[in-house]
């Protein structure tokens, strides 16, 4: 018998009537959809069902609730068995259906009552950071919640049918039989585990909202993403400048961040997020040991490869699940890690030491040979001389004299920039702009061209000039229209869902890039450019950088500016030096910039001509419009 509803709060029966209002609910999880993330708006959600009574009824006709975060720490992890208490909840309908939401830029206070398989054990509390201690009251509720759900068989609850069972989904849970049950090898991690890792860390990176591991055990896992070897030497026998400074800008101080091993499928990214960001940038260092615990397997969204992830503690904020590993450690773990390390590496270098010896058995022949050619070359000489003369003789007046080498040099893709599916096919951007598929046959022989198609691309182009001028103008203040939600299958389409409701204030990235094909254009023919649009997600992807305000954080400043070097060269210095900010396109016959290859999608937005000065549809189009405008926009690319 469960004991009064504690004060302030709505049963979920009433819950269901109060449409349009906000009011405190609490109940026991009988059902939970897997947590994901909505492609559209970039939000993570969770769909549960509350219920108070009868638990061992069809779980699915209890009152569901879905909460929305931008952040995925911030969505609750709930189980099938736990009770769940939220305070200032919004009671929604969607699909003639009752609906309890909790929209991305809402902040209600939660706890989550947990009860441990040993019934010996106190009930966990996990509560939100803004949540006070629950009150007694609440406390004696949710405790004859777990005992009402204890007395009920769980085989009754979940053997409703083979479909049903398919459909509870919860995280893992972790292991309570011991400390070490969850340790595993990368070689046999998949996603939507909880692990814990002893790991030899190859690589850091810091990012504005977390740090980020590349770490190893030196086992090989097929699902991650391969690394080769490079060579010393590029394709023209020169050696690679600095990371995004091929052209030496930045000079030799910062030397060479090449990829220095282990290769292959071994290298695990692990993103590290409050509190145990902070502490792993001050202590944990390239070619440290460490143990990573509780770390999340996941897939990533974008290229589909193995990914992890260290989240803040829901039991204890403060917890940091990073330690350092010393030498002397005795641990059989570390032990184990530190032999597959050397066998690793002797294996790696017997290798060399044999490339090595092969090469100077043919040292010698190589040395006649190249004798030979040196003495070819010689008597080739003054014939390509003369071929030269010839060629510069046919050059047009207006087409630049550029060495073959530099051109060559120049148009080499920015190996620090990619681009999802990197082996798909590519256009140039003259051939996506006078796309031949854009004609359309009419009857009689007649046709007519559409004013766009939605078409994705793959290219390689050229940044020659961006805008706004001020790179500080690049984020802007996000528009609350702009924020839609979208429902899982289980509930269809919702772009209606919160058509009138309020978000948060935030900062959304938009800019626009000028694109230019890396190859000159056959004589007699213009130069073509491309006006492509960056913004929101496909932005964030592209810079690696969380929008804010610009001109009040100098320090983001500063590290987008460092982003936009690797992607432009010195394109802003250079636009800030000309007169009025204003590059003269014709002008840049040596760019100093690298092309890169990125993805280009293209969509259509009705023609300004369908308004008046006053905004007002006047229903007229000016010659040749079909009402409707052609844009680009750059997605799936990202700065490595």
């Amino acid at each position: 018998m469960l004991p009064p509803l504690p004060d302030g709060f709505v049963e979920l029966e009433k819950a269901q009537q109060r449409i349009g209002s906000s009011g405190n609910i609490i109940g026991l999880v009988v059902d939970v959809l897997e947590r994901t993330r909505n492609v559209k708006t970039g939000s993570y959600f969770v769909t549960f069902t509350l219920k108070v009574d009868d638990f061992s009824a069809r779980s699915w006709e209890g009152y569901k609730v879905r909460y929305f975060n931008q952040l995925e720490h911030k969505v609750p992890i709930v189980r099938v068995g736990d009770v769940f208490l939220i305070r200032g909840i919004r009671f929604r309908s969607f699909g003639n259906k009752p609906l309890g939401v909790v929209q991305d830029w809402d902040s209600p206070p939660w706890v989550i009552f947990r009860q441990d398989d040993n019934p010996n054990v106190p009930v966990s509390l996990i509560r939100s950071s803004n949540d006070e201690e629950p009150s007694l009251q609440e406390m004696t509720y949710a405790k004859a919640l777990l005992n009402e759900f204890a007395q009920v068989s769980l085989p009754s609850i979940w053997n409703v049918g083979s479909d049903q069972q398919t459909a509870v989904q919860c995280s893992p849970r972790p292991s309570q039989s011991g400390p070490g049950d969850r340790f595993a090898l990368i070689k046999d991690c998949s996603p939507g585990q909880y692990v814990d890792l002893v790991v030899h860390v190859v690589k850091t990176f810091q990012e504005s909202s977390m740090f980020q591991l590349y770490v190893t055990d030196y086992t090989s896992n097929d699902q991650l993403y391969e690394r080769g070897e490079p060579p010393d030497r590029n394709e023209d026998g020169e050696n690679e400048g600095t990371l995004g400074d091929e052209f030496g800008y930045l000079g030799p101080p910062g030397g060479q961040r090449r990829w220095r091993g282990p290769w292959g499928k071994m290298t695990l990214s692990v993103a590290l997020w409050k509190p145990h960001d902070a502490w792993a940038s001050r202590h944990v260092k390239e070619n440290s040991y460490v143990y990573l615990k509780n770390v999340h397997i996941k897939t990533s969204r974008l290229t589909g490869e193995l990914e992890a992830a260290i989240h803040t503690s829901k039991f204890d904020q403060r917890k940091i699940n990073v330690e350092i590993i010393k030498e002397d450690s005795k641990d059989a773990r570390f032990l184990a890690l530190k032999k597959r390390k050397e066998q690793y590496w002797q294996q790696h270098n017997a290798d060399q030491q044999g490339e090595n010896s092969k090469s100077k058995k043919n040292a010698k022949k190589k040395k006649k040979e190249k004798q030979k050619k040196q003495q070819q070359q010689q008597q080739q000489q003054q014939q390509q001389q003369q071929q030269q003369q010839e060629q510069e003789a046919k050059r047009e007046a207006d087409q630049p004299a550029i060495e073959a080498s530099i051109q060559s040099k120049a148009n080499i893709p920015n190996p620090n920039i990619r681009a999802i599916n990197p082996f798909h096919q590519r256009r140039s951007i003259p051939a996506i702009l006078n796309n031949e598929s854009h004609e359309y046959p009419l009857p009689g022989g007649q046709s007519y061209r559409l004013p766009f198609q939605n078409v994705k691309y793959q290219t390689t182009a050229r940044v020659i000039d961006f805008f706004p001028p001020n790179i500080e103008d690049f984020a802007v203040p996000a528009d609350p229209g702009d924020s839609e939600e979208t429902s899982d299958q289980e509930m269809g389409d919702a772009d209606d869902m919160f058509a009138n409701q309020d978000n948060g204030p935030g900062w959304v990235w938009r800019f626009c890039l000028l694109l230019e094909d890396p190859n000159p254009p056959p004589p007699g023919q213009s130069r073509e450019f491309m006006k492509c649009f960056v913004s929101g997600q496909d932005a964030e992807y592209l810079l690696r950088l969380d929008a804010t305000d610009l001109r009040r954080n100098p320090e983001a400043l500063q590290q987008l500016r460092e982003r936009l070097f690797i992607l432009w060269g010195d394109l802003e210095e250079r636009k800030r030096a000309a007169p009025d900010g204003q590059i003269d396109l014709m002008q840049q016959n040596t760019p100093s910039q690298r092309p890169f290859t990125c993805c280009i999608m293209e969509y259509g937005v009705p023609c300004d001509c369908l308004e008046d000065g006053d905004g007002e549809e006047n229903g007229a189009h000016e010659e040749g419009c079909l009402g409707w405008e052609r844009r680009f926009a750059m997605f799936g690319t990202t700065i490595n």
